[in-house]
């Protein structure tokens, strides 16, 4: 592992080499994880190699380095097995993939862009030279529930963990809904830290590197599933750091003492006894067919015609479609619906979602989403009588996290194709048509 940390002259070089093995004993007394460390030993512990020794160092083992005076760390695998590779080098391409994922589902807090606009750390990886995206952990529906709670404890929300001695407060708990079931992507799912629809809470510390996934009880309407943050204050961040092993994968209540165990050890009860109240109650407080109610009526909404488990989705009658004109002489780009709609849950609230692409222009344009209920046959619901339900679109989100713009109409200047989220009221029990159009465009 060769870093670059600092800026300008308070700058260093840092290098170190590890190699993961199977624990063994030393005869029958002393047990070894198979971790092996290499470095400069000064105090029977080994650290990392710094300065001019670890760039020459670098130098000859062929690392990239950061001749270019970037900051960073380079993670270099030597020797790495990747299990019987094929001609077509199919097992590269699983450890690219399986990279990106474990990106995804650690990394992800690092990705979400802070109120300044920006995300910390950016990230990257190419199999020769092939690049494999990492998706907006926004944008993957299991990972929004976990990204949106992540946002509410930055601007200290959610449900803080108090003590009455010090450290007084030792963390904020949020959590938001999502849906149980969602498409995924071999990238998503490659490293995914559980089976299923989450019903978990990231641990992490202020660094914001998630630690692990603690498991609550699941959702007991099963349409629905939910994603939590537990992030430790600044007072008490040493405490779970004591609790970490040296993988950085869990909080290790065993062998802690005094403070530190009570710490580690409340923090776990408060995750569970918050999540039994929120999501368990239905379970263990209310009548039993409570839940097999919600299983029905999942089961039955897959049977009906344009409504899914998850929600509304495409008309049986007629497939969502995005339309546009034709101008005199050359065709028209047309917009595209690349997701949904479906519904998605923020903040215990219902909206029909879905992901759009405007085509890019050489002036100004108006684009439009319009919503409607589908009948049976496929005509749609009038608004004209009383009580008519009818769908509305609230509001456009950039995918690239940019400022939102709220009603059913944005006009776009000259520019590239974009893509936006399309955010509209959700109707129960009905089948939701959306179309896309220029806002000039005949109805």
């Amino acid at each position: 592992m060769d870093s670059h940390v600092g800026d300008g002259s308070a700058s260093e070089r840092r290098l170190m080499g590890a190699a993961l093995g199977a624990s063994f004993y030393n005869g029958e007394e002393r047990r070894f994880t198979g971790r092996h460390w290499w470095g400069n030993i000064d105090d029977g512990i080994p650290d990392p190699i710094l300065g001019d020794e670890a760039e020459s160092l670098s130098n000859e083992l062929g690392l990239p380095g950061f001749s270019d005076g970037r900051t960073g760390t380079d993670i270099v695998v030597v020797g790495a097995l990747l299990g019987s590779s094929d001609s077509d080098g199919s097992s590269l391409d699983d450890a690219g993939e399986f990279l990106a994922s474990s990106i995804l589902w650690n990394l992800w807090p690092k990705i979400i862009r802070s109120d300044a606009g920006f995300a910390p750390m950016q990230f990257t990886v190419e199999v020769n030279g092939r690049s494999i995206d990492i998706p907006d952990p926004s944008s993957v529906p299991h990972l929004r529930p976990f990204a949106e709670a992540l946002r509410i404890v930055r601007s200290d929300g959610g449900e803080l963990h108090a003590r009455k001695s010090a450290p007084r407060h030792v963390g904020r708990l949020a959590t938001e809904l999502g849906a149980a079931e969602a498409p995924s992507s071999s990238v998503v799912d490659r490293a995914r830290p559980f089976a299923g629809a989450p019903h978990h809470v990231a641990r992490m510390r202020q660094a914001e590197l998630v630690v692990d996934y603690l498991p609550g009880p699941e959702h007991p309407d099963p349409v629905f599933s939910y994603g939590g943050v537990f992030r430790s204050s600044p007072e008490s961040d040493e405490h779970f750091a004591a609790a970490e092993p040296p993988t950085h994968d869990d909080w290790v209540e065993a062998g802690l003492r005094g403070t530190n165990r009570g710490v580690v050890q409340n923090a776990r009860h408060f995750i569970r006894r918050a999540l039994e109240e929120k999501f368990g109650v239905a379970v263990s407080g209310q009548a039993r067919g409570t839940s097999g109610l919600g299983v029905v009526a999942a089961r039955l909404a897959r049977l009906t015609p344009g409504i899914s488990a998850s929600g509304a989705t495409r008309s049986s009658s007629r497939p969502v479609s995005a339309v546009g004109r034709r101008r005199e002489g050359a065709p028209l780009k047309n917009a595209r619906i690349l997701e949904g709609p479906a519904l998605q849950v923020f903040g215990d609230r219902p909206f029909v979602v879905m992901r759009v692409s405007i085509p890019g222009s050489a002036s100004d344009r108006v684009w439009r989403a319009e919503t409607s209920v589908v009948l049976d046959g496929g005509g749609r619901e009038s608004a004209s009588f009383i009580g008519a339900r009818t769908p509305a679109v609230l509001e456009w989100r950039p995918i690239d996290g940019g400022p939102s713009v709220g009603g059913s109409a944005i006009t776009l200047g000259p520019g590239a194709d974009s893509e936006w989220w399309v955010y509209a009221t959700y109707v129960e029990d009905a089948v939701v048509r959306v179309s896309i159009r220029r806002s000039n465009d005949a109805t």
